[in-house]
């Protein structure tokens, strides 16, 4: 029952949003046009993005909605997505069982820690943060599933009770039952996305292992599963290692530019590429709405209990793991020059893990105990989170249903806000944070009596409404629904006529050299794919058809924002005059626009004009 509940939360909180508006997320974007091409042209070893190797990530999170593809014969964001649904799904039911087995206290019936397990679970699609990648086809999703997995079989193994005392806590079948399947997780995580998402749970892990459980078979246990995880995972990698030996450089570069922020050694250290120390400590918001439980969850550990029962060993032991693998990944991830929010998302579900620890403790005070203090802060601040923005947001919807706008504060800010209300629906958002607001009062009524066992399902509901609440009105801006990376590009294909094919260059014919072309995978959404080619090959093209006009796409420079200024690339200049020499044509520009830092120009390639 607790796995039919977690699957049809998590659907009511995904499914609904998954096919709605344009992709808008560049990573997203170099995501899903690999899965078309492997689906359209059988590039399934080496998934392409428009027709490179795409070696900076692993296939996983291209097979999987490929075959999907396959499958259905349909390549909308429907069916494009649906797999981020089942790995969310997936993730919550490893969450249930973590809980299920970190949670335990031999004072209670199993059933009350069974329940903060499913609290936990229910909550992990409802931060907000996992909730909107898990919506998105993204590869950080299918290495948190996975990771999330490994630990679940670990912790299984590991934390298993001995039978008899002086017998091992497993026989060997349960033991390589537990251990085999969690090395298949993460082999299949490191074929998501490399190493990066295990790590950061996977050293925790064994931090915490050798404080709590020095014992042989599970220090076995954990080598075994490092080893044979990276040898399942090591199959493809050595394959495209050997079939595509400029794999082996990009890999070196892309781990050296994560390290440094360098692009290159020798470069200076770009701004794009440099973040500063503190950006994970973003997780606060990450974790909305349940922030106030989670911050307790971090000093939770370091505080005497007064609960009735006392955390048992296992609990005490599991809310360490929880606080583990959060603070300590947090600080492998910031030791990175370059920090992304994804990176962080397979330590959410421990962050709601730690959130139940917390909420385990309040249905344990005593009768008659008043709550007072931190805690009574705590409990106040928690019931805020879900009144005070349902309070706004009916204020808000109302206005913009009676006055079509924000009146006074109707600047470009209050517009965009009128704009996205009422494109989700007015009378809608209404009705959904107005349930926000019962629910939330609901909440109060609840903790002030101190019904926490009540209540405890109440803060999952109110989390898991504010949650669709937001994701309703978040697909309802006009932002949403146009990409604004294939704008330009759009543009300049629709110019440049639906017929006429358009090229980017690269300097050789090396499969790996993708010096020149856009980055800007957004073009496959507009039905058009840029054939690399050198410009020897250009030429030839051009000499088999002499009548018509050659067009380019290419990134000829990079834009220095603080120096305000186009810098050029000599090497493409270099390629340009000679496809000049070549062809006998000048070069005319028919587009320039900045994206990412990259300058991107439309180039066509006309016969030279005599002069009368």
């Amino acid at each position: 029952m607790p796995l039919i509940i977690i699957a049809l939360v998590t659907t009511l909180l995904l499914l609904p949003f998954l096919g709605t508006g344009d992709p808008v997320d560049m990573m997203e974007l170099f995501n899903l046009v690999p899965v078309k091409e492997a689906a359209r042209d059988g590039h399934w070893l080496m998934p392409t993005l428009n027709g490179m190797p795409r070696f900076e990530k692993p296939p996983l999170a291209v097979w999987v909605p490929a075959a999907l593809v396959r499958l259905t014969g349909s390549e909308s964001l429907w069916v494009l997505r649906l797999p981020s649904l089942f790995l969310a799904m997936l993730t919550a039911f490893a969450t249930y069982g973590l809980g299920w087995r970190l949670f335990r206290n031999p004072a209670e019936p199993p059933g009350q820690a069974r329940r903060i397990a499913l609290f936990a679970a229910l909550v992990v699609p409802a931060l907000l943060f996992f909730n909107r990648e898990a919506r998105l086809a993204s590869y950080d999703i299918f290495a948190t599933a996975f990771a999330t997995c490994c630990m679940f079989f670990l912790v299984s193994f590991v934390e298993a009770p001995p039978r008899v005392a002086g017998e091992p806590p497993l026989d060997f079948s349960h033991w390589l039952l537990c251990t085999g399947l969690a090395a298949v997780c993460l082999g299949l995580s490191l074929l998501s996305k490399g190493p990066a998402p295990p790590a950061t749970v996977l050293v925790p892990f064994i931090v915490w292992m050798m404080i709590f459980h020095r014992r042989k078979d599970a220090i076995f246990g954990v080598l075994f599963v490092l080893i044979l995880g990276a040898m399942l995972a090591s199959v493809w990698f050595i394959t495209i290692a050997i079939k595509y030996p400029a794999a082996q450089e990009t890999w070196s570069r892309d781990l050296f530019k994560l390290a440094t922020g360098r692009p290159t050694p020798g470069a200076e250290v770009s701004a794009s590429l440099r973040d500063p120390w503190f950006y994970y400590l973003q997780i606060f918001l990450w974790v909305a709405p349940l922030t106030p439980v989670f911050v307790a969850g971090l000093v939770m550990p370091f505080l005497p209990s007064t609960s009735d029962p006392a955390p048992a060993a296992p609990e005490k032991r599991g809310r360490w793991l929880m606080w583990l693998v959060v603070v300590m990944g947090l600080v492998i991830l910031s030791m990175a020059s370059e920090k992304k929010g994804r990176y962080a998302l397979q330590l959410l579900p421990f962050a709601a893990l730690l959130c139940g620890a917390v909420w385990q403790e309040f249905t344990r005070v005593r009768a008659g105990e008043k709550v007072k203090g931190a805690a009574a802060l705590v409990l106040g601040a928690q019931g805020l989170c879900f009144i005070v923005p349902g309070v706004a947001g009916v204020v808000v919807a109302l206005w913009v249903l009676m006055a079509g706008g924000l009146g006074p504060w109707s600047g470009a800010t209050g517009a965009k806000v009128a704009a996205t209300i009422a494109g989700a629906g007015a009378p809608v958002v209404a009705v959904l944070l107005l349930g926000v607001l019962a629910c939330g009062l609901w909440l109060w009524h609840l903790l002030a009596r101190q019904r926490f066992r009540e209540a405890t399902f109440v803060v999952a509901l109110c989390a898991c409404m504010l949650t669709f609440a937001g994701q309703w009105i978040y697909r309802g801006s006009p932002e949403t629904h146009t990409n604004p990376a294939q704008m330009p590009e759009a543009k300049a294909l629709e110019s440049a006529g639906p017929q006429t094919a358009v090229y980017t260059l690269r300097r050789t014919d090396a499969e790996t050299d993708a010096g020149f072309r856009p980055w800007l995978s957004s073009l496959y959404f507009a039905g058009r794919i840029l054939p690399p080619r050198n410009a020897e090959a250009l030429a030839a093209l051009a000499r088999e058809n002499p009548g018509q006009d050659l067009l380019l796409m290419l990134i000829t420079g990079q834009w220095d924002r603080q120096q305000k200024h186009y810098v050029p690339l000599p090497a493409v200049d270099e390629e340009l005059r000679k496809l000049e020499a070549l062809t006998g044509r000048e070069k005319e520009e028919l587009g320039r626009w900045d994206d990412e830092g990259r300058v991107t120009m439309l180039l066509r390639f006309s016969k030279k004009v005599s002069p009368p």
